[in-house]
């Protein structure tokens, strides 16, 4: 089979849908053809095992390792279809390149199968309504205005929410990594019968730096709580922050970068116990789940949260809210901790000082987490997209009348510093 993975993130980025888009076409590539069209700095094609076909992009600024454009590159994926003549489409996003990938589908009649990775609207509408951690001097000045704070939500629930969903109700097949997110997908019109329920995979038996080693290089002793994930608004990093000012006898390890990493670092002056790890390389990122004593996520807007999942492969205990794609997997009492975020600000810290100071219960868990983690490994999410592709045959559905609100959405996004 041939399969054309189409995305508007990709590494070097570094991000969920990325790192999910890569480890399938390595995946895939063992057993069919594989390309990957997607954004990046320069327009070049990097050949390993399956060909990875870059457009350039204008940058991002609130993430400068995101690219994309207003005019939808559509005649550049016309010409790699062509070229490459694939089975099947696989969108991982529905921007830039997702948007141009629908378009072509529908004119030669390419069965197309869309991800939902990202509660974007969601999120979005979220952070008009509560105000980001750092924000430009004019938006910040608006968002003091009620009214200006209505008229942007009002115009996300007239304009974002159908035109963002219209490509998921539009795609031939859809995959949801999560019971959570399937229920989205039907509140928003997209019919049950084009669902599929296929989850992330990770790495059960990765190569990793140990524990001790990871311990000794940042100076840990005693408990460690442990977040992976872009340091961005909708991480709502800004909890485990404030979680360690309460637990000053716990270490808080953040890895990763992104947009709010200044405004975070300031929040987080003065405390001996909040580590920011920036990047790590793979070894060394293995080598911090080996480390820690629970996986810490503070996130509502998860539709799966991989790096969660990842930490059941180490029998890890995990907390976080009892929120979207983190019930897949956590089972409250069992593995770890679903907290209700509404019950104030030591939701987290009760919940974490629960497996500190209880052995046998953090062991118990653990062993939990890695049972549960066996479900999600890579040949067995594969071959559950291979069933997807070998089942999808084109509806015919055209969206082109809401590719520009789409783009509009991208652009109001943009602005938002989202």
């Amino acid at each position: 089979m041939k399969v054309a993975l189409v995305t508007d993130t990709y590494p070097p980025s570094v991000d969920g849908v990325s790192h999910m888009t890569s480890k399938l076409a390595k995946e895939l590539s063992k057993r069919h053809e594989v390309i990957v069209l997607t954004m990046g700095r320069e327009t070049k094609t990097e050949v390993k095992d399956w060909e990875v076909h870059k457009l350039k992009g204008a940058c991002l600024k609130s993430y400068p390792q995101y690219r994309y454009r207003i005019r939808l590159p559509k005649d550049w994926v016309r010409n790699k279809f062509r070229e490459f003549k694939p089975d099947v489409v696989h969108v991982q996003t529905p921007m830039t390149m997702g948007a141009s990938a629908e378009a072509v589908a529908r004119e030669t009649k390419l069965p197309m199968v869309s991800t939902f990775h990202t509660a974007l609207v969601e999120f979005a509408t979220e952070m008009i309504r509560e105000g980001n951690l750092e924000v430009n001097p004019v938006t910040k000045a608006l968002m003091n205005f009620p009214l200006v704070k209505r008229i942007l939500l009002k115009t996300a629930d007239i304009a974002s929410f159908p035109a963002y969903y219209s490509f998921f109700a539009a795609s031939d097949s859809v995959t949801s990594p999560s019971d959570a997110v399937t229920k989205v997908l039907l509140e928003n019109q997209v019919k049950s019968s084009k669902i599929h329920k296929v989850p992330n995979f990770i790495e059960t038996k990765p190569e990793y730096m140990p524990a001790r080693e990871f311990r000794e290089k940042w100076g840990i002793e005693g408990f460690m709580a442990l977040h992976v994930g872009r340091l961005s608004w909708e991480k709502r990093i800004h909890e485990i922050i404030r979680t360690a000012k309460t637990m000053k006898d716990a270490t808080f390890v953040i890895t990763s970068d992104g947009p709010l990493a200044g405004e975070l670092k300031k929040r987080a002056a003065g405390l001996d116990n909040v580590i920011f790890t920036g990047y790590l390389p793979y070894r060394e990122l293995y080598g911090a789940y080996a480390a820690c004593d629970s996986f810490f996520a503070a996130s509502p807007y998860e539709t799966f949260n991989i790096s969660a999942a990842q930490a059941m492969a180490f029998g890890k205990p995990i907390v976080g809210p009892n929120k979207m794609g983190l019930t897949e997997f956590i089972e409250h009492g069992a593995n770890g901790f679903l907290v209700e975020t509404d019950n104030g600000a030591g939701c987290f810290e009760q919940a974490l000082r629960t497996i500190m100071e209880d052995g046998t219960l953090k062991r118990k868990m653990g062993r939990n987490s890695r049972r549960k983690s066996a479900e999600f490994r890579k040949d067995k999410i594969v071959r559950k997209f291979e069933d997807v592709y070998n089942q999808t045959v084109p509806n015919g559905v055209n969206r082109g009348k809401y590719v520009y609100a789409l783009t509009l959405l991208f652009t109001v996004a943009r602005a938002m510093r989202v």
